[in-house]
Parts: structure tokens; C-alpha cells; sequence
């Protein structure tokens, strides 16, 4: 009887030594303990060899695992990214460089020096200002041209693919002109108008902001209707290089 009383007080002493939670972190280290409360953030216990003592916390990040007493675990994955997206369902705006400058290479070799600037508004349309000056008045019979434009882009890209646009050209050139009044011929004479037109083009912008753009236009000068002339249809195209900032 005395025997079988010792062997279930060992047993009884062995059950509650083993009536504990194993805090397993993830640098492999284990805690004996007993678990009181999980949070979303923490775990707070007591050790197991002074349950009467003070509360602990670790961090529920450095946990890979508790070991319960009663043979049931709980495993912590890595917790879930927080999207950056705005509960209201709104994207953020994308963030990108708005101003261009660029030169009309295609000009420059026909003998004009032709500078665009461009200012990007959003992520499908930009305003710009281009001016033309012939550098060979013998080629050009266009003495200048200020050109303003309204664009919209339809590339995956901000600001980039391909476009269509609405200008206004101020235009000066040494234009042919009917002169019924005087010598019923054809005089030259510089003739400044104003024409809006439309085009197309397409542009093209690496990640380091180079930029290679096409783009041709047609416009109807509005003024000197009463002659008969060479430039009532005035044009503006170009092959551009430049550089987004």
C-alpha cells in the first residue's frame, strides 16, 4: 500500500510539472511558462518555476509558436502587410516629374532652331509652348512661330504614348500674295496670322526622363482672308529630343 501510494504521489509531482505552455521565439529559445493573455500585438505570462511572480510580456512578433498544456498550439505567421491604398477606395495620386524641355531635331537640320516647353497636368494631359526661328532665311519663308497646345495622351505610361493635340499658331512668313489692285501678279510680303489646327503624335520617355517624341499638325490661319496666298494651311511637325525634370 505504501508503495502504491509513493508511485501516485510521483505521478500526481510529474503531472504538474508538465501542466505548462512552451513559448517557443523564433531565435529557437524556449520559455516555460503559463500563458495568461494573447493580444493582437503581445503575450503576457508568468514562468512556470514562480507562478506566483511577476507578469511578463514579449512581443508577439518574436514568437513562432505556443506549446499549450493541454497539447493544443498556436503558430504566428509574419503579420500582414497594411495597404497603403486609402479605405475610401481612392489610389494614391502617382507621383512623377511634370516639366519638359525639348528640341526639334527634324528643324534643325531643314535650318530653324524650334524649342518646346511642356508642363504636365496629370497623368493623360500637359499644356506646352513651342517657338520656331529659322536660322537660314533663305530656306524658311517662315520668320517665326509661337505655338501653344492642349494635349491628351492615351499611353500606359504618365504623359507618354501616343497623343492628340489642339494648337493656336502666331506665324509670321514672307508670303506669296495675289495683289489684284496694283500689278495682278504675285508680290512677296511678310504676312502675320494666327491659325489653330490639330494633330497627332506619339512620345516616348525612359526611366531616366530621355525623351523622343513625333508629332505632325495641320492648322488654318484665321486673318488675311482677303488675299490670295500661299500660307492660308500652315503645318507643324517635328522629330523631338528632350528631357523630362
Amino acid at each position: 500500500m505504501k508503495k502504491i501510494i509513493i508511485i501516485l504521489s510521483l505521478f500526481l509531482y510529474s503531472s504538474i510539472g508538465f501542466a505548462q505552455d512552451v513559448l517557443t521565439k523564433k531565435n529557437g529559445e524556449d520559455i516555460l511558462a503559463k500563458v495568461l493573455e494573447v493580444t493582437t500585438t503581445e503575450i503576457k505570462y508568468k514562468k512556470s518555476e514562480n507562478p506566483n511572480g511577476p507578469t511578463f510580456t514579449i512581443l508577439k512578433s518574436e514568437v513562432l509558436l505556443i506549446r499549450y498544456e493541454n497539447g493544443t498550439k498556436d503558430v504566428f505567421n509574419e503579420p500582414q502587410k497594411v495597404s497603403s491604398q486609402p479605405q475610401s477606395g481612392i489610389e494614391n495620386p502617382v507621383s512623377f516629374k511634370k516639366n519638359e524641355i525639348k528640341g526639334n531635331a527634324l528643324a534643325l537640320i531643314l535650318g530653324s532652331i524650334a524649342v518646346t516647353y511642356e508642363r504636365i497636368l496629370n497623368e493623360e494631359s500637359a499644356v506646352g509652348f513651342a517657338l520656331t526661328v529659322p536660322v537660314n532665311d533663305y530656306v524658311f519663308e517662315i520668320n517665326y512661330t509661337a505655338t501653344a497646345y492642349y494635349r491628351y495622351y492615351f499611353g500606359d505610361k504618365p504623359a507618354a504614348g501616343f497623343f492628340g493635340e489642339a494648337f493656336g499658331m502666331l506665324n509670321s512668313v514672307d508670303d506669296y500674295v495675289y495683289d489684284d489692285d496694283f500689278s495682278s501678279f504675285y508680290n512677296q510680303r511678310e504676312v502675320t496670322d494666327f491659325a489653330i489646327g490639330v494633330g497627332l503624335g506619339g512620345k516616348w520617355v525612359t526611366n531616366k526622363g530621355l525623351i523622343l517624341e513625333l508629332n505632325a499638325g495641320v492648322g488654318r490661319n484665321l486673318f488675311n482672308g482677303q488675299f490670295e496666298r500661299d500660307y492660308t494651311i500652315i503645318g507643324r511637325g517635328g522629330v523631338s529630343i528632350g528631357y523630362r525634370f
